[in-house]
């Protein structure tokens, strides 16, 4: 708000000024010489401090500095059109209060500084025009009273509408930082959902939906169709024997604690890893031949092995002998030469079948879209 309505009582003050020199070049004309005194005050005084003004609003000064420089050179730029009076008291019979009007009108209502400001402009006109009228001891007593009464009224007309200009802004300003709030609140809570919908909320990886969308985006990238995929796919040994005997909550920290060691044992950010359901997990390594991916699923495999169970809490089962530990299958093969990447994910599932069937804790790969078909070792 402080940015905007500098840039506003900026661009509002250099037309002003402009206007302003028009006006003293054509009084510098046009005036007479008994009021040479005015116009040279205005060459010499006002408009060097117009030009100081406008250079302070585009300043990254306080506020309330800027807006005091304001109310001063409007003061000031007004109170100079007393001099050619106090010289030639017959010169420029309406000149002065006009100029008092104008500069009210200008700092209330034009530059729309903050009330208070606007009551010290009031204030000061107020001032100006009781000298004015002191200066003058022929005017009767009836015309300082419509000209006291003019001021008052254009004041607190002035004064009324600066007011209710200042409240406006602030509403407005508080009406579009609420809704700024209120599209930030629901972009975060867009951004909740769409974590909850493509994050599992128990492991903290992917779900399967998720993994669905990547391996797809995956397939249609023309850059990546043509270089070599791999993906794993693992799946805790007797993980349901466990659950069924230890309880649920037992097996829910087994299940966080084989994702955080699978996810902490990727090489970077271009692998990716989602739970597939149940106590499955999938990892999909792009740009990975199958003999990388081989070592990737034995990384993951003796990670798992090694780490063992969740450190045991009061209250928890006897697991004395007991271990976790997964079998992996993996797959291989170029996915512009593979009609489908379910073809490919269900390549590592048979892999992982040969895992489970050779005894678990084991990993297996399946050859069907390599390069030579016709091996099928099993590692």
């Amino acid at each position: 708000m402080g940015a905007f309505r500098s840039r506003r009582q900026w661009l509002e003050s250099s037309i002003s000024t402009v206007l302003y020199v028009a006006f003293a070049i054509i009084t510098q004309l046009a005036a007479p010489e008994r009021i040479r005194l005015a116009t040279q005050l205005r060459f010499e005084f006002v408009l060097p401090l117009l030009f100081i003004f406008t250079y302070v609003l585009r300043s990254r000064l306080p506020l309330w500095f800027r807006e005091t420089t304001l109310l001063i050179v409007s003061v000031a730029a007004g109170s100079l059109e007393i001099f050619p009076r106090l010289h030639h008291p017959d010169s420029g019979e309406y000149t002065a209060h006009v100029a008092v009007l104008v500069v009210l009108i200008f700092v209330n209502t034009v530059m729309r500084v903050r009330p208070s400001f606007a009551v010290a402009a009031f204030a000061w006109a107020i001032s100006v025009e009781c000298v004015l009228i002191g200066l003058e001891p022929q005017s009767s007593r009836a015309f300082e009273m419509y000209r006291v009464a003019l001021i008052l009224g254009a004041g607190f007309l002035t004064v009324i509408s600066n007011y209710g200009q200042d409240r406006e802004a602030r509403l407005a300003f508080l009406k579009f930082a609420q809704k700024d709030r209120l599209a930030g609140d629901l972009a975060q809570s867009n951004q909740r959902l769409a974590q909850a919908a493509s994050t599992d909320g128990l492991t903290g990886l992917a779900n399967r939906s998720s993994f669905d969308a990547h391996l797809t985006d995956l397939w249609s990238r023309p850059e990546l169709s043509t270089e070599e995929c791999s993906i794993v796919m693992a799946d805790i040994d007797d993980f349901k024997g466990l659950n069924d005997r230890y309880g649920h909550l037992y097996g829910d920290r087994v299940l966080k604690r084989v994702a955080r060691l699978m996810a902490e044992a990727l090489r970077g950010e271009d692998d990716f890893i989602a739970r597939y359901g149940g106590e499955e997990f999938v990892v999909v390594l792009p740009n990975t031949s199958m003999q990388l991916a081989l070592r990737v699923a034995e990384r993951l495999r003796g990670l798992v092995e090694l780490a063992g169970l969740p450190a045991v809490r009061t209250g928890d089962p006897d697991l004395h002998g007991l271990r976790a530990t997964i079998s992996c299958g993996v797959s291989a093969g170029i996915p512009a030469l593979i009609p489908e990447a379910s073809a490919l994910l269900g390549a590592a599932d048979a892999a992982l079948y040969r895992a489970k069937r050779d005894g678990r804790n084991l990993v297996r790969e399946w050859r069907a879209f390599s390069p030579n078909t016709a091996s099928e070792e099993l590692v």
